[in-house]
């Protein structure tokens, strides 16, 4: 905050700041993307913070000087993850707000869905929207098209930014130099540059003990039931900003079980491209999607850490889990067919579902390999 109070500029410097706008709030709305800039990029908070000095400028007193900042760390690519985006929006449809003032426009909104939402608000309510460059009224035609220009700009930039991103991880993928969070029994060695097995033995033995049992038992299920009857806790980490990685012991639960055996890390494959993260502007939420290995998609697989040797014969498991359970569904629906079978199906005892299911492992004797790309 500067030590001297900056002059109040004459009206006529802005001619559309009325009366009706100084008798309402001015909104100084700040923003940082990522966590890592409110952390870091102090300077543009600092920047960010002294719009208020800047609504006191074109008159408003500090009294009617309001700073949201609610959504210091998070994107503006979307509008439901943020807090401080519908307390702004409700703030506007109360007729509460004459001034909505930003860094500049990419603060507000990165799409245009949000952005146009905002100025489709403000020019029904007689809302003012200014930045460092000017000030600007949303039912004016000339500066409607000048917001619109900078709105789609700063999606563009938002665009580039993500694209520039995605092709420079995608092109160290392709080398499999790229490196993020390992699974528990893995590490990566910082001065060979190469992935090893962990030095905690007894992680080693834990992980190697989960893959021996899917082996000789064949189901997730059937190694979840054996470590519990028997007290087996299985690793678990967690990433901690500052710290690292902290290694804690836990009951064993299916899905890390199943997280474990499916990881092609463990058997000696490096793998980039798998997910993908899908977002809903409509339904407001976000989910994963699994790309198949024979979708086409932009997929990479290499054959990479040689100290995985001995975890290399997990590499069947992805193709028999899968068989296991197109078997599963393929033994249930035929039953469901007939009103009988159905009936004899949901039934039946726990022995003659576990007699099925062993007659449907048994089909599985011959599991498939899946093709290994060699290394880069």
């Amino acid at each position: 905050m500067s030590l001297t109070t900056q002059p109040q500029l004459p009206r006529s410097a802005y001619p559309k700041i009325l009366d009706v706008h100084l008798k309402r709030l001015a909104v100084i709305y700040v923003r940082q993307s990522s966590p890592y800039q409110v952390e870091n990029h102090l300077e543009s908070q600092k920047r960010q913070y002294q719009l208020t000095e800047r609504a006191e400028q074109l008159g408003w007193p500090q009294t009617r000087c309001q700073v949201i900042d609610e959504d210091l760390g998070i994107s503006g690519a979307q509008s439901f993850n943020r807090p401080g985006n519908p307390r702004l929006v409700s703030m506007i449809a109360l007729r509460e707000v004459g001034l909505v003032l930003g860094l500049e426009v990419s603060r507000l909104a990165r799409n245009s869905l949000d952005w146009y939402q905002l100025l489709e608000l403000a020019a029904a309510f007689d809302v003012l929207i200014a930045d460092e460059d000017g000030v600007y009224n949303p039912s004016d035609c000339n500066d409607r098209l000048l917001l619109g220009v900078k709105g789609t700009i700063s999606e563009v930039e938002l665009y580039q930014i993500k694209a520039r991103m995605w092709r420079g991880r995608r092109n160290c993928a392709q080398r499999g130099d790229l490196l993020w969070n390992m699974p528990i029994g893995l590490e990566y060695d910082t001065l060979s540059g190469q992935i090893r097995l962990a030095t905690d033995q007894s992680v080693r033995h834990a992980i190697a003990l989960v893959l021996d049992l899917f082996k000789k038992r064949g189901s997730v299920r059937g190694v979840l039931n054996y470590l519990a009857r028997e007290g087996v806790e299985l690793p678990s980490q967690r990433l901690v900003r500052g710290v690292g990685r902290m290694l804690s012991w836990q009951k064993p639960r299916y899905h890390v079980i199943y997280q474990i055996v499916t990881n092609p890390m463990y058997a000696g494959i490096y793998a980039y491209g798998r997910r993908q993260q899908q977002i809903d502007p409509l339904a407001q939420t976000r989910h994963v999607v699994r790309r198949e290995r024979e979708s086409g998609g932009k997929s990479f697989y290499q054959s990479i850490m040689r100290a995985t040797s001995r975890w290399r014969n997990t590499r069947p498991t992805w193709q028999r889990l899968r068989t296991t359970t197109t078997s599963f569904q393929l033994i249930k629906g035929l039953c469901v067919k007939d009103r009988l079978c159905c009936r004899a199906w949901s039934g039946a005892s726990t022995v003659a579902r576990r007699c099925a299911y062993a007659i449907m492992m048994d089909s599985l004797t011959t599991p498939v390999m899946l093709p290994i790309a060699s290394s880069a």
